[in-house]
């Protein structure tokens, strides 16, 4: 199973399993992952799990300032790699294959995974 980690602000450490079914981000009442932020809509983000492939995949639905996979604007329904970051509004999410336990354990996950992203290492 998966989860989405929320990597910073008000809401950081939060995580969202993700079971195989679809999960709404935003900060409308009625979504599955609640970001009360200004710059994101009250329906931002779509993560959906697609049965024939066996992934999930995200869409951002249309929201007023967009969402971002990597680093890259997200334009259509993109497949998620394991320690993708996702960035809606001023918010860092992180799409995990590992389930945290709580809310420290979530930190951890969303903290290794940066480590291996982004190489400390200089040639």
């Amino acid at each position: 199973m998966a989860a989405i980690i929320v990597g910073s602000g008000p809401m950081e450490g939060v995580y969202l399993p993700l079971r195989h079914k679809t999960a709404i981000v935003g900060r409308g009442e009625a979504v599955d992952l609640q970001i009360v932020e200004d710059s994101i809509s009250r329906k931002h983000l779509r993560i959906q799990f697609d049965t024939d492939e066996e992934r999930y995949v995200a869409l951002d639905m249309g929201s007023r300032n967009g969402s971002w996979i990597n680093g890259q604007p997200l334009k259509n329904e993109t497949f998620l790699q394991p320690d993708d970051e996702i960035v809606v509004g001023n918010t860092k999410l992180l799409f995990s294959v590992t389930v945290p336990k709580d809310k420290a354990n979530a930190l951890e996950i969303y903290q290794s995974a940066g480590q291996r992203r982004y190489s400390t290492r200089r040639v």
